[in-house]
């Protein structure tokens, strides 16, 4: 299986005079990754903004793809940014252009974020459960390397099972360092979850220099 995540263009250039426009930037952006798009991909996926910069992006983003990609589109939807309100909007959108697919994430604190209605990423697919029934697949993340604030490895494959329990069919990793704990999570995960799809997240080199 293979697929590949797009980082959505910025749709407004910062600075006093802008080379681009939001449709011209957009048009750029699907210009440059048409190639790409060609490939036989299960599935791609558009992020909903790793910094928070590009949340209002993804959307529209996804929209642009969708006369270009014959692949399934799979939306990033973070919950720590998120109302109720919010996330109904995001669901309702991403529904109405034909969307099926989310990647539900908590996403990063930040410090300009205030007291968070869904903690977890748990929390945000109960939601989505509770809110549209069954009308979304869901894929998860994964962290071969233990997440941060995970007391332990088998912690994490706790809380994995209970994203599966509340209906993920994938797993996305985080992306690592080293093989042999990526190979050694695969392996658990498989054992323990078989019917779950396992999906390792790979980040392209851009800088020799930070390799």
């Amino acid at each position: 299986m293979f697929s590949l995540e797009f980082f959505p263009p910025d749709l407004l250039e910062q600075g006093p005079a802008p080379t681009y426009g939001a449709d011209q930037a957009m048009a750029r952006w699907i210009d440059q990754i048409r190639p790409l798009l060609a490939l036989p991909l299960d599935f791609v996926s558009v992020t909903n903004g790793a910094t928070g910069a590009a949340s209002d992006n993804s959307l529209v983003a996804i929209k642009a793809l969708r006369g270009e990609c014959s692949s399934p589109i799979m939306a990033h939807m973070i919950g720590l940014d998120k109302s109720p309100s919010d996330a109904l909007d995001f669901l309702t959108d991403f529904a109405h252009d034909g969307g099926k697919q989310l990647l539900v994430l908590r996403g990063d604190k930040r410090p300009t974020v205030g007291k968070p209605h869904f903690n977890r990423a748990t929390d945000l697919m109960a939601f989505v459960q509770k809110t549209m029934p069954g009308r979304f697949q869901f894929a998860v993340a994964g962290y071969p390397e233990m997440h941060p604030e995970d007391q332990s490895l088998e912690h994490g494959l706790e809380v994995l099972k209970r994203k599966v329990d509340l209906g993920a069919n994938k797993v996305v990793t985080q992306f690592c360092f080293e093989s042999t704990a990526v190979l050694k999570w695969r392996d658990r995960v498989a054992a323990s979850l078989p019917d779950l799809e396992i999906h390792l997240g790979v980040l392209p080199i851009r800088n020799i220099d930070q390799a």
